[in-house]
């Protein structure tokens, strides 16, 4: 993708704030943006047409009928007037000092092109959202990321470690990247920008756990399912576009080892079926008392249905994963895909 942005010799305002608000609700995340303290931002909020989202007058609205998040995202860097671009979803909100904290960092570590924090989920979650925290927030079964924690010391980002619901990146340093992949769309196009960035531009991109925003998780079901399957087939097809992206991608490789020693096991041995089923049973309910999510008080009584949720997440995971690099042999072809993806 050719670099469309425009290139100012000085912004003047610290932050431009950009949400795709795509779910008909813009609060709590408007909110929460124009109550920032003591920050100098814009925010520019992409929309449905006829949306009629309302703010003050540092809010600028783009209404557009693209489907394409990776394009939205450009076409609002393009009408950014900030030195730092910020990205947020709509169904997050922000605590008051999340812009102030995000620029003492930027001036602290002036060497940073980009950095992101934890997400959250708030606590007046439902069940079905609790059971999908609980699973992204235990360690080694879960979704081994450290956005959906907020303990840990802040350290250096590889592609994966930072989402768009909370990543800050230096308007400059987007430029030279190029913006997001509208070749990938929805779905890792921030591990591609942080891993592109790092790859080709020798840029810094660092995880901050201290810097936090709320962020609802996607009621645990079919339609979280379906999500986990879309991330994992696009992680799919993008491993064989850059297999140098996921090389240090600790929970997709033993993902990946799990799932080939029990294959090979049933194999040799079909009886082990039952022994592997217990055992994977004894060893969700164990994991989970180590998940960080606020919906831990809850955890006794979701306890019995747990093994089960992760064995629908594990299954969506893993069939996304192998459908992805399925469809990108066999289907489209390694060098079209490349041709589609790459850039």
């Amino acid at each position: 993708m050719e670099d469309t942005f425009h290139t100012e010799a000085m912004s003047r305002t610290r932050f431009s704030v950009i949400v795709l608000f795509d779910r008909g609700e813009p609060e709590p995340c408007l909110s929460s943006i124009l109550a920032q303290e003591n920050a100098d931002f814009e925010l520019i909020a992409v929309t449905n047409p006829g949306a009629g989202i309302k703010g003050d007058d540092r809010l600028c609205v783009i209404e557009s009928s693209e489907k394409n998040p990776a394009g939205r995202r450009n076409r609002a860097a393009e009408r950014a007037q900030g030195e730092i671009l910020a990205f947020i979803d709509d169904d997050a909100h922000a605590p008051g000092d999340w812009l102030k904290q995000a620029s003492r960092i930027f001036s602290d570590k002036p060497e940073i092109a980009g950095l992101g924090g934890s997400n959250i989920a708030p606590e007046d979650q439902g069940l079905a959202e609790c059971i999908s925290d609980i699973i992204l927030a235990t360690p080694i079964i879960g979704s081994g990321n450290p956005t959906y924690r907020s303990s840990g010391v802040p350290r250096p980002a590889g592609p994966g470690d930072i989402h768009l619901s909370n990543f800050f990146v230096r308007r400059d340093a987007f430029e030279k990247i190029g913006g997001f992949n509208e070749g990938l769309g929805y779905g890792a196009e921030d591990s591609e920008f942080v891993y592109l960035g790092q790859k080709r531009c020798e840029m810094k991109f660092w995880f901050f756990p201290e810097l936090v925003v709320k962020h609802r998780r996607r009621a645990f079901g079919i339609p979280y399912l379906k999500q986990r399957f879309k991330f994992r087939r696009q992680n799919g097809r993008i491993l064989l576009v850059y297999p140098g992206m996921y090389l240090g991608n600790r929970s997709l490789q033993a993902a990946l080892a799990a799932l080939l020693s029990m294959i090979i096991l049933l194999a040799l041995l079909p009886w082990l079926w039952k022994w592997l089923a217990l055992a994977y049973y004894i060893l969700t309910l164990l994991l989970s008392l180590y998940s960080s999510s606020p919906a831990k008080a809850r955890l006794l009584r979701l306890l019995p249905i747990l093994p089960f949720a992760y064995l629908l997440h594990h299954t969506a995971y893993l069939s996304g994963l192998i459908s992805g690099i399925a469809e990108g042999l066999l289907l489209i072809g390694p060098k079209r895909l490349r041709k589609k993806l790459k850039r």
